[in-house]
């Protein structure tokens, strides 16, 4: 697209006060006070069969915006496999997961065995259990990042598949990430594409402890006694939202009110609920490039941003989620998110809707 051709397309949406070349990029000086996020955003959509990106900035007190080149997209041989990874980490993830769900429910079956509450024979037990653990811990991973693609439709972002990361037991999975291929238009765009995901984790974690809490068991005093003899467990912390939802469904006999020296023993789908919020709570911290961090971003803007990733990180270290802390600042080396638009600013409902982030970090935690 030729200069004039640019220089047409510009004045077709923003009221102009110069346009020139420098070093071979067409640059404009906008007005101010006009509707940029609008004009922008069809900007781009015009310019994407030219492989151009429009990129607008306020710069001392002057609306700025330069149009620049886009790197064409990849067609080696050698890139091919990318298309591939995303399905084949997606089957090697189930494997992994079901190896783990195999395992916990063994343990959950054993303790079963031992009460001697057991209502199926083994092999059905065993069948149902993993097979309900999978599609659970699947969902939970699957759904925080369907969220996030969602929100790239929804804004005409491209972004890959998500790339599944199989893991040890006892989850089997260290959760899963997108491939961003294109920047975001604004802030207004970050801010959904950063809630999406902790959001839909968060729901379907709510949906899943439900179904999994109501096939936990309890154990009495005497009980506990019997198994302890016959078979080690291990203490979790249960989220803020277990509480809710005992208080709400079990009458709080889960919890809070249930039987002194009676204890609950989760079942597989309970513990996958468990490691949703898990996800969720690490997720929705306000550090770097995690999805908090893009709504920290969003909110806030560049400079407080970093002050408050490495306060936050700080806290998830104290917490004891250290490799995560450190893993987290060290994506702030990669710097600011890229946004093609930093003059519009955040809407006022999304503000409002930041509140969200600190309600999921609260109620994904753990106390107990």
């Amino acid at each position: 697209m030729s200069f004039s051709e640019l220089d047409q397309l510009i004045a077709s949406e923003f009221k102009v006060r110069e346009s020139y070349l420098y070093v071979g990029i067409p640059v404009f000086l906008l007005e101010k006070d006009q509707d940029f996020e609008t004009g922008i955003r069809r900007i781009r959509d015009k310019l994407e069969t030219s492989n151009l990106i429009p990129v607008l900035r306020r710069e001392q007190d002057q609306i700025i915006l330069r149009i620049h080149g886009r790197r064409p997209a990849t067609t080696e041989p050698s890139r091919k496999w990318l298309q591939k990874l995303p399905l084949v980490l997606f089957f090697v993830t189930i494997a992994s997961v079901t190896f783990s769900g195999y395992l916990t429910s063994a343990a959950y079956l054993h303790l079963l065995t031992v009460l001697g509450r057991l209502q199926y024979n083994e092999q059905t037990f065993m069948l149902v259990s993993v097979s309900l653990y999978t599609i659970s811990l699947m969902s939970v991973v699957g759904l925080h990042e369907f969220g996030h693609i969602l929100s790239c439709w929804k804004h005409k972002v491209k972004a890959s598949l998500p790339y599944f990361i199989p893991g040890l037991p006892p989850f089997g999975t260290f959760g899963a990430v997108i491939r961003q291929e294109s920047p975001v238009l604004n802030k207004n765009e970050l801010f959904d594409l950063g809630l999406s995901g902790p959001a839909a984790g968060f729901l379907v974690s709510i949906v899943i402890s439900c179904l999994g809490l109501s096939s936990s068991v309890l154990v009495s005093s005497q009980e506990l006694s019997v198994v302890s003899q016959n078979m080690p467990s291990i203490s979790i912390g249960a989220p803020i939202s277990w509480l809710v939802i005992d208080s709400l469904l079990f009458k709080s006999q889960l919890f809070l009110g249930r039987s002194p020296n009676s204890e609950i023993f989760i079942s597989p789908m309970a513990f996958a609920g468990w490691a949703g919020f898990l996800v969720t709570f690490l997720n929705a911290f306000p550090v770097g490039q995690l999805d908090g961090g893009h709504v920290s971003f969003a909110v806030f803007g560049p400079k407080y941003h970093t002050y408050i990733s490495y306060a936050a990180a700080i806290v998830m270290a104290l917490m004891g989620f250290w490799p995560m802390a450190l893993l987290s600042i060290l994506t702030l080396r990669a710097g600011a998110p890229m946004i093609l638009d930093d003059v519009t600013k955040l809407d006022t409902k999304r503000k409002i809707a930041a509140l969200l982030l600190p309600v999921l970090l609260v109620f994904s935690s753990s106390l107990l």
